[in-house]
Parts: structure tokens; C-alpha cells; sequence
């Protein structure tokens, strides 16, 4: 499980960089053609914020820690699929060729691993103290919003889409786009569902890395994509809360120490023992 988290880290690193950094230039340094760079931009902003709560779990010796993040790398995954597969005349040269090789590959590949993981003997223990009730909340929250909105522009046709979202987009960007929502809000559901501080540090940074990299590299250079609507103000303060909220887990999980991987017994992903730093209720 390790190996796959780091590779996936790295891939989703570049992807993330390609679509980020050169959002203007798809035609030539990504799979697909994206028109509109801001579209570029919020799924790059999305990879590069999985690259950062994936590497922190593959950290993790345990895998009580390393387990926050495989049920949204299989919705992330399993939906991207679904979208290459939906439209694959959208891809082009080696890239678009790697990209759908590396999905057709990858879903079935963390299953398999992630079934075995789960054969393994163990108990997975609440380690550290349980989540402040307002942050909690927020995450329950957050979590609706962004699977709700998420599936409405998976599932939606381009004109629906059009309808609820301030820039254009084509069927491959509104399901790419639909998939990060998605997927951040599996991920909050999930941290909020183990109610644990220890599970904190990844998903805190990678919040802050979506939200700070698709408000400044994203909406600051391609404004003039983007209608002044209130769909748009509604996307800024969603944005904003996943900049609070992952500050204020930040915070919370420095203060308690667990930004740093535990070093107990055995090596991820080896189920921790109770009794290492285990906090009882």
C-alpha cells in the first residue's frame, strides 16, 4: 500500500503542476484540451491537493492513520474512470494514451491492495482525542455541499451545468470538476466519521492547498473566465470555509503533535496495537 501511495503522490503531483502551471497551454502539456484555463486550474488545484493528503499518508506506519484517504482515492478514481471511458475521444498523443492507461490500471490495482490490507488481523484504534463539535460539524456540512454539488455536475447534462456553474465547461471538465468535489467531500465525511485528531495533518494541508491554489493561481489569473454570478460567490465562500476549517484542524492536530508519523511497532500498513498512544474515551 505504501508503494502505491507514493506513486500515486507523484502522479497526481505532475498532473496537478501540468494543469496549474499551465492551464493556458493544455493543447500541448496535458491529456486533453481544456479551453478554459480556469477549468484547468480547479482540477489541477484537485490533484494538487490529493498529492498532499496522500504523501502524508503514506507516511503513516499505521495504517488507523494511512486509511483516511483510500475511500477517496477509490470514488476519485472509479469516477475519473467513468469519465475517461465517457469520452475518449477527448484524449490525445501519449499523454491522453497514459492517462486512460493509468485509469484502466489503477481502480482495480487499489482494490486488490486495499482487500488485503483489510484481511490483515488487527484492530484500527481512535488514537488521538476526538474533533472539536463546531469543526466536526463544519466537515459534516462541507461534505454535503461538495458531493451534492459534485454529482449534479457529473451526472448533468451540459446545459445544466451551464446553468449552476459560472464558466463554461464541456461533459469531460464538468465530470472532472464534479469528481474533485466529490471527492473532497468523501474526504471531510471520512475525517469527520473517525472523529479523531490524529487523522487530522493531511487532510488539514490538503484543504488549504485546494482552496489557497484554486483562489490565488486559480480565480486571480483567469477572473475574466469566470461570470460574476452568484454561483461564483457561492464557490469563493465554500473555498474560504475548507481555508478555515483547514486551518483550524492545522492547528489542532500541531498543537497535540501529530503532524509527525507515530513510531510505534511493525511499519504501515500494520495495524497500530491499542495500547500505543492510544486515547481512551
Amino acid at each position: 500500500m505504501r508503494v502505491l501511495l507514493y506513486v500515486l503522490t507523484a502522479l497526481t503531483f505532475v498532473v496537478g503542476t501540468q494543469l496549474v502551471v499551465l492551464a493556458e497551454h493544455t493543447e500541448q502539456f496535458f491529456s486533453w484540451t481544456i479551453a478554459v484555463p480556469m477549468s484547468a486550474a480547479f482540477v489541477g488545484a484537485g490533484f494538487w491537493g490529493a498529492a498532499t493528503v496522500v504523501y502524508w499518508c503514506a507516511r503513516q506506519r499505521d495504517w488507523a492513520r494511512g486509511r483516511v484517504v483510500v475511500p477517496t482515492v477509490a470514488v476519485v478514481a472509479t469516477m475519473l474512470l467513468v469519465a475517461t471511458l465517457q469520452n475518449l475521444s477527448a484524449f490525445h498523443g501519449l499523454l491522453g494514451l497514459a492517462w486512460i492507461e493509468v485509469y484502466a490500471i489503477f481502480p482495480p490495482a487499489l482494490v486488490a491492495i486495499t482487500v488485503m490490507q483489510l484481511a490483515r488481523p488487527g484492530r484500527d484504534p481512535r488514537l488521538g482525542p476526538r474533533l472539536p463539535g463546531a469543526l466536526r460539524g463544519a466537515l459534516a456540512v462541507q461534505a454535503a455541499v461538495a458531493i451534492v454539488v459534485g454529482v449534479v455536475l457529473f451526472t448533468s447534462s451540459d446545459a445544466v451545468a451551464a446553468d449552476v456553474w459560472p464558466w463554461a465547461l464541456t461533459d469531460l471538465t464538468s465530470k472532472a470538476i464534479g469528481t474533485w468535489l466529490v471527492g473532497t467531500g468523501v474526504t471531510c465525511g471520512v475525517v469527520a466519521l473517525l472523529d479523531d485528531v490524529a487523522c487530522l495533518p493531511g487532510w488539514a494541508v490538503a484543504q488549504i492547498v485546494f482552496g489557497g491554489a484554486l483562489l490565488v493561481l486559480g480565480l486571480a489569473r483567469f477572473g475574466d473566465d469566470v461570470a460574476a454570478e452568484l454561483s461564483l460567490w457561492l464557490i469563493v465562500a465554500f473555498f474560504l470555509s475548507m481555508l478555515a476549517t483547514g486551518l483550524a484542524g492545522s492547528v489542532l492536530a500541531w498543537r497535540g503533535g501529530w503532524f509527525a508519523p507515530i513510531a510505534g511497532v511493525g511499519g504501515f500498513p500494520v495495524e497500530l496495537p491499542v495500547e500505543v498512544r492510544s486515547v481512551s474515551d
